[in-house]
């Protein structure tokens, strides 16, 4: 090849053998030509390994990322929830005992029927927005947390059987009313009950693997939940409701 290089060199330069270029001018051709060669090997295998440093830190901050906006949409979803259904059912606490006309369809003497932990029973007498009649209907209101479902219900009832109840808040822990009379001191006589305490703990749809839910949750009351040391974030809200027909009735 050397040989050939050569022969064409002179063959350019109309130069004869053995006079202006010497043989070894070849074998510096070749070692130019070989100087000018590719990446080695071990050039290769180095960029290979900044390489994957570099994509393993991308990955890195891709997954953190990731992992933050699903645990932040979690959250966004489990608040949702909870004003949601504290929305309708402090709307329907705050009307108990409601008689705005004192029409004697709506007339009762209980105004809360019922006053339990997790369930409150009471009257309120509205408009009857199905008939369209504008007469006014004496509703039985029922709100219940169903724990075997985890589900919290709603019953607004304007022919008092029950068929009216329907599902506002679900994967709920744990669900506790607690009834004060005026000066926010507990109360378990209906005719006392001035404010009613709402504290509702609703978990994630979804467990997060790297996350251990080791809080335990501490009520006014003294009630506590947890720890459930399980792989669910959770969101606890507590609401007071001024039932205003009673404290203005002072019944």
């Amino acid at each position: 090849m050397a040989r050939l290089q050569y022969a064409i060199l002179m063959a350019k330069n109309g130069m004869k053998k053995n006079k202006d270029i010497p043989m070894d001018h070849g074998k510096l051709i070749m070692k130019k030509i070989n100087h000018e060669a590719g990446m080695t090997l071990i050039e290769i295998m180095v960029s290979l390994v900044i390489s994957s440093f570099v994509i393993a830190g991308i990955y890195g901050v891709y997954t953190i990322q990731q992992r933050s906006y699903t645990v932040q949409e979690q959250v966004a979803e489990m608040q949702q929830r909870l004003r949601s259904a504290f929305d309708l059912i402090e709307r329907d606490i705050r009307m108990a005992g409601h008689n705005p006309a004192d029409e004697s369809v709506c007339a009762n003497d209980k105004k809360i029927i019922t006053a339990e932990k997790q369930k409150i029973i009471f009257n309120a007498c509205n408009l009857d927005k199905d008939d369209n009649d504008g007469l006014y209907k004496d509703y039985e209101i029922t709100v219940e947390f169903k724990k075997d479902v985890r589900e919290l219900h709603l019953t607004r009832d304007k022919d008092m059987d029950g068929s009216n109840s329907m599902p506002i808040a679900y994967d709920v822990d744990d669900f506790l009313f607690t009834y004060l009379k005026k000066d926010l001191s507990a109360t378990s006589d209906l005719k006392e009950i001035r404010y009613v305490r709402m504290a509702m703990l609703v978990r994630s749809t979804y467990p997060d693997q790297k996350h251990i839910d080791t809080l335990q949750y501490t009520l006014d009351s003294g009630h506590t939940w947890g720890p459930a040391n399980d792989n669910y974030h959770r969101r606890l809200l507590v609401t007071t409701i001024l039932v205003r027909n009673m404290a203005v009735s002072g019944k």
